[in-house]
């Protein structure tokens, strides 16, 4: 059985691309944007080669309408096993003009959005057991928890760290050393071609035993002082470029579960 996917935001940029992504990886994907005909060069794109789409109009600030078109897709394609949250909005106002009513609306949309669709998506994907019958989907869903997991606790604990005697400094130093992350912007294309090549397993693999090394380079930090602030710098650099690969390769796992490509179908450009 061919498996489903829902893309929100899939009317234009990264949304349109992911759905496309994955309808030429054999998955029927269903759609759900504020405007179905906005939807329409995509759907076109798809079925144009032999690919099953389907749009649904649906403001996903609106739980019940998010919920309406999932049952939906559901109901015309099978229950989804993958969701790409895609739809946001950055609105280009001044923190000072910004209204209530339009920061309430980011929220709405960049927040609440993606939990009423994961919440909506959750039934489908405990109907279609693939927890239970995809090893590869548990590996990923272990790899990226113990990831995460060190992650979360080394940026918890260095907040703490740095505004302690051994270094005090304030929250915007923080931050600036928060810009470290930029750098993943650069490794993680890199990652995928590795992966693409390789396979997920083995850029895993790297990826655990950098998190091992930046936790070894992130104990020099306790000792503060110049030595201190750069290890910590680049544990977290380690780290963070670590975490981001291993959502890559995780990704191309968990989309390649139970493959069932249509036949005849090329992947969309």
């Amino acid at each position: 059985m061919q498996r489903t996917a829902i893309v929100t935001g899939a009317a234009r940029g990264i949304g349109a691309a992911v759905a496309r992504r994955l309808a030429g990886d054999g998955m029927a994907v269903g759609m759900i944007d504020l405007d179905e005909a906005d939807c329409a060069d995509t759907v076109e794109a798809i079925t144009s080669v032999g690919g099953t789409a389907l749009a649904v109009a649906a403001d996903v600030a609106d739980e019940a309408a998010v919920t309406a078109a999932v049952t939906r897709i559901a109901v015309e394609f099978g229950p989804p096993t993958v969701l790409v949250n895609k739809a946001g909005i950055g609105p280009r106002t001044d923190l000072a003009e910004m209204s209530t009513q339009q920061w309430e609306t980011v929220l709405g949309i960049n927040l609440s959005g993606p939990f009423f669709a994961a919440r909506a998506v959750c039934p489908h994907m405990v109907t279609a057991g693939l927890l239970r019958t995809e090893p590869d989907l548990r590996r990923s869903c272990f790899y990226q928890a113990t990831i995460f997991a060190g992650f979360s606790t080394v940026w918890t604990c260095l907040a703490l760290l740095l505004a302690e005697p051994a270094y005090g400094l304030n929250a915007q130093a923080v931050g600036m050393i928060a810009l470290v992350g930029a750098a993943t912007m650069v490794c993680t294309p890199f990652a995928g071609r590795l992966v693409d090549r390789y396979g997920p397993d083995p850029v895993n693999l790297v990826c655990m035993l950098g998190v091992l090394v930046s936790a070894a380079i992130l104990t020099i930090g306790a000792r503060g002082g110049a030595l201190g602030l750069a290890a910590l710098t680049l544990g977290t650099l380690l780290l963070d470029t670590a975490m981001q690969s291993g959502m890559v390769a995780n990704q191309v796992r968990v989309y390649a579960c139970a493959p069932t490509p249509a036949a005849g179908s090329t992947p969309p450009t």
